[in-house]
This record gives C-alpha cells, structure tokens and sequence, in this order.
C-alpha cells in the first residue's frame, strides 16, 4: 500500500479494532496489530479463541472482489482443502465495511487463526514439501469445478494492474521494457482450458501456510485470481529458492524441493507435465512482477529485502537470465 493509506490504517487502530469487536461480536477482545503490505492485519484473541482481521483499503480490493475470493475459500473448505475460512458478522456479512475520514472504505475480514507455527529448516521436510505439493494438487482438483457464485469474479492473469509497465521503469531502465513485453506476450499465447487453468492461490509460498502435527493449514488468499496451475506451482519453489533460510539459490537444493514437491502435488492433481517448459517463463513473470511492483512505487531503497531484490536485477531481466537455472522437463 502507499505511504498514505498506511498513514491512514496506522492512526486509526483504534477505530477499527473497536469496529471489528463492534461488527463481529467480540467485545472485550484483544486486537494486536500484526504488520501490513496490502492490507493491515491483526491477532485476535476472544475468551478461548484466535483470529486474524484483515483491514483493507478500497483502493487495493474492493469489496465485491473480496467476496468473490472468499466464495472460492469456502468452496474450497467444503471440499476439504485445509484453508482458513472467513468467519460471518453478527448479521451475516461474511465482508463488513467501515468509512475512515470520512470518505475512505476500508474491508474487514475475519478470519479462523490457522493452528501451529510457520515452516522453518527444521520441520521443511521430504514429508512436509509432499504434503505441501499435496495441497495445491487439491485446490487444483476443486477449482476445476469452481463456478463463481452470483456472477463474482476474480480477476485474469494479465488484468493485474502492477503488469502494467510504468513510466518509471520505461525513463529509468528501458532496456528492460523488450523483454518484459516479450515475456507477456509468450504467456498470453499458451492455451487456458480447464484442466490447466483456473482459480488459484498464488502465492503459496512457506509465509502463507502454518504447519501443525506434520499437516498445513493455508491462508492469505489476498492474491487469488484465474491463471495457470502450473504458474502457481512454481510459486512454492520461486520462494523456496530465493530464502536464504533453506538455503539461498543452491540449484541443488532447488532439485530437491521441486521433486518432492511434485510427487506430493501428483497425489492429487495429474497435471500434463508438458506444462514444465513454461516454468521458466512463470518463475520470471514472478520476478518481473515484484520488479515493477518495487520500482513502480519507488521501493528500491525501502528496506533490505528491495535492495537484495534489486541488485543486478535490470541486467537479469533485460537479458532473460534464468530464475533458477534448471531443466525442469528432466526432473
């Protein structure tokens, strides 16, 4: 979010945290404020359970949008997909909204709080990547019958406003700009029918899943939208293998993750495996997203993740360096 929707969720804490108990029938909870990128979250804690709140600008979702996303949550949950489900309002409203100064919509979402704690080495097993590979095999298998309820829809691939080149990156780093159109223009020509594209998470990456008793719960569907499952396949491996945590751009260890990850994924999705020549393109739209994302909005010196992000990073694209150097039709 920009400096001034930030500014404006900050200074009004109070105001919706007193609005979630008010809406969601909370009264006397404790309203912890978590951090924020898209939108601000909190941990809430009511008698004897947990929660988390989602607070988000109209700016970024608006509310129809969010209903559509969490239809899809619930269609998923029904389905037993292990998903953090959204929790209604005291009238049912599975979405409330609140004004801010005025005239600003704010979103507000509650949410169960997944059990267990975040991956880490330790517990990044062969078993847990499986069983990671395993969950989005079954979203994929739900979603292949998804239908959105009253004309809800989420939005395509390339209607993502942040794909839009800005005038930034075209002044300061225009040999990037070919490639980039290149890119989109190889993904816009690959087919989408239903059994290799759809409704997807995303951004299944090891920050969006707590692991509990060898099992994960998924949450922060924030970013999902109709594109390629194996797109959204490669987000587990895109983060995997830039965190310095499970062992920081080793190809080697990339192997290893993608073939476990797989052979989860196969247990309950069968994917035509033809789709592993685009990874490369996806793992690079992935990289040429968070690229336009961060100099769009004049991140590059916001903190140590946007310069590590940035360094090197126009040669990288400008010249189509492989995101990870792999033959993924060999693995």
């Amino acid at each position: 979010m920009d400096a001034r929707t930030q500014e404006l969720l900050d200074n009004n804490h109070e105001v919706i945290a007193n609005t979630a108990r008010d809406r969601y029938g909370l009264t006397g909870a404790s309203v912890t404020r978590l951090g924020s990128f898209e939108s601000a979250v909190y941990d809430i804690a009511h008698k004897d359970r947990r929660y988390i709140l989602k607070a988000t600008h109209g700016s970024h979702r608006k509310p129809e949008e969010i209903r559509a996303e969490l239809d899809w949550v619930n269609f998923l949950a029904e389905r037993e997909v292990p998903i953090c489900r959204p929790l209604a309002s005291r009238t049912g409203e599975f979405v409330e909204t609140m004004q801010l100064d005025g005239q600003t919509d704010v979103s507000l979402i509650l949410f169960e709080k997944a059990a267990g704690e975040r991956l880490t080495p330790e517990t990044c097993t062969d078993n847990l990547v499986r069983t990671w590979g395993e969950c989005v095999g079954r979203m994929h298998a739900a979603t292949v019958a998804y239908e959105p309820a009253n004309g809800r829809r989420r939005f395509h691939w390339h209607e993502d406003d942040n794909l839009i080149i800005p005038d930034r990156v075209r002044e300061k780093s225009p040999e990037v700009v070919p490639a980039i159109e290149s890119l989109l223009q190889r993904l816009h020509a690959l087919p989408t029918d239903r059994d290799s594209y759809g409704l997807v998470h995303l951004d299944l990456h090891h920050g969006n899943f707590f692991v509990h008793n060898e099992n994960i719960t998924v949450f922060d569907t924030d970013d999902c939208h109709y594109d390629w499952f194996a797109n959204d396949l490669s987000m587990p491996l895109y983060y995997y293998f830039k965190a310095e945590a499970f062992g920081g751009k080793s190809p080697e260890r990339a192997r290893w993750f993608w073939r476990r990850l797989l052979e989860g994924y196969s247990r309950a999705y069968a994917l035509d495996m033809t789709w592993m020549t685009c990874l490369p393109d996806f793992l690079k739209l992935r990289e040429v997203l968070l690229y336009l994302i961060i100099v769009g909005r004049g991140l590059e010196d916001a903190g140590d993740f946007f310069r590590q992000f940035m360094i090197d990073r126009d040669r990288l694209i400008a010249e189509n360096v492989p995101v990870i150097d792999l033959d993924f039709t060999q693995l």
